[in-house]
C-alpha cells in the first residue's frame, strides 16, 4: 500500500527484429496478495513463459518473488530481475548498473524499430518522466544517473523486452 505503482507490461517476441507489446495494466495501492494475484493472472492468462519482477533488494519484490516460487506452475517461469546489480563491459572494462544495460537496449530497440509499443498518454509521459543525469560521484569519477517521478511503465516494459530479447525458448530443467 505503499506510494509506488503496480505495472503489468505484457511484450511478446515476434522474432529477432520484433519485440510487441500485447498487454498493458497500471494501478496504485495494491496489497502484496493482490501483487501476487495479478501477476499469477497475467502470466497465466497469456501463457507468459517468463515474468519479470522487481526483485531488487530492499523492494517489496523480494517478499512478492519469494510466494510465487510457492506456486508449482510459477516457479519456472517468475524471474527476478535486480537493475541495482553490477554488469561488466568486457571490452572496456568498466562496471555499470544493470538498469541502465536495460535502459540502453531498450533506446536501442526504439530507435531500430523493432519495438512495438502501444500509443498510450500514460506510456508516453512514463517515457517523457526518464531523465539520464551525468553526476560525479565522491571518487570524482563520472556516471549515469537515472530517475524519474514517473518511469514505472518504462520499467516495465523494460523488463519484458530484456526478457524478450534473452529468450531462446530452450527449456531444460533438471527434475
Amino acid at each position: 500500500m505503499g506510494g509506488d505503482y503496480f505495472t503489468a507490461e505484457i511484450g511478446k517476441k515476434i522474432n529477432d527484429k520484433n519485440i510487441t507489446q500485447i498487454d498493458h495494466y497500471t494501478r496504485k495501492m495494491l496489497l502484496t496478495t493482490d501483487n501476487e494475484n495479478l501477476i499469477m493472472e497475467y502470466t497465466r492468462k497469456h501463457n507468459c513463459t517468463k515474468s519479470g519482477i522487481d526483485a531488487g533488494s530492499g523492494t517489496l519484490g523480494v517478499s512478492v518473488y519469494d510466494h510465487l516460487q510457492l506456486v508449482s506452475d510459477m516457479k519456472r517461469k517468475i524471474v527476478a530481475m535486480n537493475n541495482r546489480q553490477i554488469s561488466i563491459n568486457q571490452e572496456e572494462g568498466k562496471q555499470r548498473l544493470f538498469n541502465e544495460d536495460m535502459h540502453d537496449n531498450l533506446r536501442a530497440l526504439g530507435e531500430r524499430g523493432e519495438l512495438h509499443l502501444f500509443n498510450r498518454d500514460d506510456i508516453k509521459a512514463s517515457f517523457r518522466s526518464v531523465r539520464w543525469d551525468k553526476v560525479q560521484d565522491s571518487h570524482g569519477l563520472w556516471k549515469v544517473k537515472i530517475s524519474g517521478k514517473d518511469t514505472h511503465i518504462v520499467e516495465g516494459i523494460m523488463r519484458f523486452v530484456e526478457l524478450a530479447s534473452k529468450d531462446k525458448t530452450l527449456n531444460i530443467y533438471i527434475y
